[in-house]
């Protein structure tokens, strides 16, 4: 929580805008909930771009936004969808409806991946960057698939010391 304070208050102070972001995202079953961040990104900045993933070098990326990203403190909040219920620790990185509309069209099988609670970490995140196309999402789709069909305490348990280790 001191953390968390502490990079809210470098988020206000340092750009216009929420410290925290809301944003809707799709669960198990493609149920929406609401997903919490520290806002890393100008605020409001999608009324400029419309839906997109953020890319390497993203001018949207406050400075105080990129340390944030880089250390994973704006994902913190996620905590509280995880004891909500909406997320999990570990599964599948839960993503945008309007995202997820798009893949499925080009992705066969890419709704395998809701017969999970989302994660905050999971296998594809250990293992790869973060999405920045259908491509990279087809191999993240990959490995959220094996996680699923190997589900259980033992890996969520190596994803956790694997995720600790990359986080240090």
């Amino acid at each position: 929580l001191p953390i968390m304070v502490i990079a809210g208050l470098l988020v206000r102070l340092t750009s216009r805008g929420p410290a925290i972001y809301v944003q809707d995202r799709l669960g198990r079953h493609g149920k929406p909930f609401r997903i919490y961040k520290i806002r890393t990104m100008i605020d409001n900045c999608e009324s400029l771009t419309g839906p997109r993933w953020a890319m390497p070098g993203d001018p949207r990326i406050t400075p105080i936004g990129s340390i944030l990203r880089a250390t994973h403190i704006d994902e913190l909040p996620q905590l509280w969808n995880v004891i909500r219920g909406d997320m999990s620790l570990i599964g599948p990185r839960p993503e945008r409806p309007e995202i997820v509309e798009s893949l499925r069209a080009d992705l066969p099988n890419y709704d395998d991946r809701l017969a999970v609670r989302p994660g905050i970490t999971g296998l594809a995140q250990v293992q790869l960057p973060p999405d920045s196309s259908v491509s990279t999402a087809a191999d993240k789709l990959v490995l959220d698939r094996a996680y699923i069909q190997r589900l259980g305490p033992w890996l969520d348990l190596r994803l956790l010391v694997c995720t600790a280790l990359k986080f240090l």
